[in-house]
């Protein structure tokens, strides 16, 4: 079976690398920590999110399902992590559930690369890693007991 994932990888590093050389050299987003660090964090938010998006496409039934699902997570997954507005002026309910969102380890982990704070960074990827782990186990056994092609 051939496999494409090597390169989706490469593709979600670049594109978060872009979003942040764009923010340090255009809207002058302050950035102390070092590249190493960055990089580490952005590759670990890549990985996560082609797990959660391989298992996503081993459960779903067709192409539209695939593209609704994933629309509707991301605005949910970007919306509890705080991408979208600050945690702090999310209502109650919603600072409370945020931390089972990936996107609130991912903002916490990449804010956290690019001030430079090693030990934020290590406890966001543990998260994240184990998010990663969790997605590509149920990918894995979804797709040993056979997928079907997906449907329009």
């Amino acid at each position: 079976m051939r496999t494409d994932l090597p390169h989706r990888l490469l593709l979600l590093v670049v594109q978060q690398m872009i979003l942040i050389v764009f923010g340090a050299q255009v809207v002058d987003m302050p950035v102390t920590g070092s590249p190493a660090l960055i990089l580490f964090a952005v590759c670990v938010w890549s990985a996560a999110l082609l797990a959660i998006g391989v298992a996503l496409a081993g459960v779903v039934r067709s192409h539209g399902e695939l593209a609704a699902v994933c629309d509707i997570g991301a605005l949910t997954v970007s919306a509890l992590g705080g991408a979208l507005a600050p945690i702090a002026m999310m209502p109650a309910w919603a600072q409370t559930i945020a931390p089972i969102s990936p996107g609130y380890w991912a903002v916490a982990m990449l804010k956290a690369a690019v001030a430079g704070e090693s030990g934020t960074v290590v406890q966001a990827a543990l998260v994240l890693m184990a998010v990663a782990v969790v997605a590509g186990a149920l990918a894995c056994l979804r797709i040993s007991r056979g997928l079907s092609e997906p449907r329009g």
